[in-house]
């Protein structure tokens, strides 16, 4: 795993907009892009009983992990396994892709039918058994995402972030609950060793406030009381 440096910040509709047009003109789009210039992120979110996972991150705790399950604009025919460390301002991502059927096993909790199960699914599995680990919630929102060779930079713009509790249907969750206010937006800037300065330049004069989001926190605190 290669460490990423993330930025995170809040940043007002208006000028999210105006930042997707001036990154477009730079920058390619992520491959997953739609049509209409976003794509929509399904997450499906693990913990154990005492939600670890959720308050590492209210404790501030320097090094955390999260697991979920994730597909892109409803298309189930390709979901991944994700694993998401934090160390400190770095983060460390290792993914691999499942067959509906296992993810979907996964999600029950029931055994897996694979003969050579890929290390990381490994890991969890002995990670779920070990600590008890369920699905709580999914996590839903739209991204806009632009990226530069150079760096492996990663500029996203994340908006209509929305919760649902999980109720046994992967590919087919309940309404969602809006958690952002409407006008706001998640832009995340992610980098391996550098970032060029013409991106900085762009970012400079958009109005946004430092974060330290949590996109799976702020869901859980919208329906925890749900979950839970």
């Amino acid at each position: 795993m290669t460490p990423r440096s993330e930025l995170k910040y809040y940043i007002p509709m208006a000028y999210a907009r105006l930042l997707e047009m001036r990154l477009s003109t730079v920058l390619r789009r992520d491959r997953h892009t739609a049509a209409n210039g976003f794509y929509r992120i399904r997450s499906l979110y693990f913990d154990d009983p005492d939600l670890a996972a959720y308050h590492d991150k209210l404790g501030g705790f320097r090094d955390r992990v999260k697991w979920r399950l994730r597909y892109y604009n409803d298309d189930v025919g390709y979901i991944r396994l994700e694993e998401k460390r934090k160390q400190g301002s770095l983060s460390f991502k290792s993914y691999t892709s499942l067959p509906f059927s296992v993810a979907e096993d996964l999600a029950l909790s029931r055994d897996l039918k694979m003969a050579a199960p890929p290390p990381l699914l490994e890991a969890f599995l002995l990670k779920r058994e070990a600590e008890r680990m369920r699905p709580t919630l999914f996590v839903e929102y739209e991204r806009r995402a632009f990226l530069y060779p150079a760096g492996n930079v990663r500029v996203t713009l994340d908006s209509s972030l929305r919760a649902a509790p999980f109720r046994g249907d992967l590919a087919s969750p309940p309404p969602a609950f809006p958690v952002l206010d409407g006008e706001e937006v998640i832009l995340e800037v992610k980098f391996d060793s550098f970032l060029p300065p013409f991106i900085t330049q762009l970012l400079e004069d958009v109005p946004k406030t430092p974060s330290a989001i949590s996109k799976y926190s702020q869901c859980m605190e919208r329906i925890g009381s749900i979950v839970c």
